[in-house]
């Protein structure tokens, strides 16, 4: 999937030929009824669906579902992606080899080689080519660029030039070239050209994006292309739609590690590359969630014997995707919390994937309720509970 701020790309695989479309919405309801919208078809009636959600909305959380043909391939379960938050579009895309024009630049292009031509094979400038400079005040927010026709063909082949030529002037920097057009009065004169910066970065290859404990881990590998200037820094964002963080990375750094985050969120991770000129295109996109606590022990039961009971339960389903550190067991009688059990060792009071612990020194004939919990990094989960009453004899 390829996430912007108000469009994404959905790409699946079919079992069989057929046309494919996706539904999509900001809820997904019971059986994905709650999927509104429907995109455009892919009409290839091939195995490999390609289909473009556009008109959404900036870091907001939609669910999906694919059809192939008329098969709903999720069978009535959503998937979801979030947009990218609008404050991080994308720049436009800047190809190797070109710079970008604009009436103001914090990198301008300072140097390089000024020709000028037009669509008749060529007029004659003197010199024909020409270093450039600084923006002067004969072209505010430009270049200056000075010509004079010759009297006739050059040595060159260089055609004389005539009153009211559309000329082309290019600048070209070794790292970039760009053009624009002009008009010649007749007359020796100054040709304006709009001031160049120098290209920004190219895109990152972003390598992976890792939940932790209120973080995410992101490695990448720099651009191919850095632009027309060294690139100075990364800016690493994860966001999604309940807010996120962006964090200035050093120019020698592949990787990173994003604090501040919520635990248990899904975040969309991408890098950007930094020079003189601005931010360049964004990496791919990725989405990482960070740990969360573990869900509650399962299939909880207590063995109730004199004075004691025997508590047994399976693992959580999830241990929140960070391994258990321990258990805690905590008694109650009436509401009233009577004792507590915790750093309980999963290696310790777990085998063959059954967990147990004896509660001992209990009053026979006193209804107890047994409270555990499992803890992670991230801390204490949801408890499972279970009532038992010790008793004398068998």
């Amino acid at each position: 999937m390829n996430l912007h701020d108000r469009s994404a790309s959905v790409i699946w695989h079919s079992a069989f030929k057929a046309n494919g479309s996706v539904l999509f919405g900001t809820s997904c309801g019971t059986n994905d009824s709650g999927l509104t919208n429907v995109s455009t078809v892919d009409s290839g009636n091939g195995y490999v669906h390609a289909v473009a959600l556009s008109g959404l909305a900036p870091a907001t959380t939609y669910y999906y579902a694919t059809v192939s043909g008329t098969t709903d391939d999720n069978g009535g379960v959503c998937y979801q992606f979030t947009t990218l938050p609008a404050s991080e579009l994308p720049p436009p895309a800047v190809a190797s080899g070109r710079v970008m024009t604009g009436p103001t630049c914090s990198s301008p292009v300072t140097s390089g080689i000024v020709s000028v031509t037009d669509s008749q094979g060529g007029v004659a400038s003197l010199p024909n080519e020409t270093d450039i400079g600084s923006p002067t005040s004969a072209a505010p927010g430009g270049y200056a660029v000075p010509f004079s026709p010759t009297a006739a063909a050059d040595s060159s082949g260089y055609r004389q030039a005539t009153p009211g030529d559309a000329v082309t002037i290019t600048i070209d920097t070794g790292v970039a070239r760009a053009s624009t057009k002009a008009t010649w009065s007749g007359a020796s004169t100054v040709l304006s050209m709009p001031t160049l910066c120098l290209p920004v970065p190219g895109a990152p290859r972003l390598q992976t994006a890792v939940g932790g404990v209120r973080q995410i881990s992101v490695s990448w590998q720099p651009p191919t292309y850095a632009g027309g200037s060294a690139i100075s820094g990364y800016r690493v964002t994860v966001a999604n739609g309940s807010g996120g963080v962006i964090y200035a990375a050093a120019a020698t750094a592949t990787s990173a590690t994003v604090t501040g985050l919520k635990n248990g969120a899904t975040y969309s991770v991408f890098v950007r590359a930094l020079n003189t000129t601005g931010a360049g295109n964004h990496s791919a996109t990725m989405q990482a969630t960070t740990f969360s606590v573990p869900t509650a022990p399962q299939t909880l039961q207590g063995s109730a014997s004199d004075s004691q009971v025997n508590l047994s339960w399976l693992p959580p389903a999830s241990n929140g995707g960070t391994a258990l550190t321990s258990y805690t067991v905590r008694v109650k009688v009436g509401g009233v919390t009577q004792a507590t059990y915790s750093g309980l060792n999963p290696a310790t009071i777990c085998s063959s994937g059954t967990c147990r612990y004896t509660v001992s020194g209990l009053t026979n004939g006193t209804n107890y309720a047994f409270f555990v919990n499992a803890v992670n990094a991230v801390g204490a989960g949801p408890s499972a509970s279970v009532s038992s009453k010790p008793h004398a004899g068998p």
